[in-house]
């Protein structure tokens, strides 16, 4: 395609590196063509860097950036970010959400001072049943 079109061409594109772990490889190639002295196109070229290891850190940076450390909860920032989204997407539909907020009184007396900081690590964590 590039020796056709007589310039660079980049791609970026999944590819399976292994049927048997289904890992993806994310290859970028850029193929160029190769001029003889004169200007023709004599031939071409292959260049792939594979980039499957900086898309994983962006991916770990990315959740990083939007869940706490401790909970593994969204943040304050992407809660609103989420809630922003469903309004709108609410107001499009003309459909309704419903929103339930739980807010724990003396949470750092019943955590911290009282049971100690392990039950207050505990507690945002634990999966609330409504009965």
């Amino acid at each position: 395609m590039s020796i056709r079109r007589i310039r660079p061409i980049k791609s970026v594109r999944p590819c399976s590196s292994s049927a048997a772990t289904a890992n993806e490889l994310y290859v970028e190639s850029t193929a160029a063509p190769i001029r003889d002295g004169a200007g023709h196109v004599a031939g071409g070229v292959l260049v792939s860097t594979t980039w499957s290891e900086s898309r994983e850190l962006n991916r770990r940076l990315s959740y990083h950036a939007s869940h706490d450390v401790l909970t593994g909860l969204v943040n304050r920032r992407e809660f609103e970010s989420r809630l922003e989204r469903a309004l709108k997407s609410a107001k499009a539909r003309e459909a309704s959400y419903a929103l339930c907020y739980l807010d724990i009184d003396q949470f750092k007396i019943i955590s911290n001072d009282t049971c100690a900081h392990s039950a207050g690590d505990a507690l945002p964590r634990a999966r609330w049943a409504l009965s």
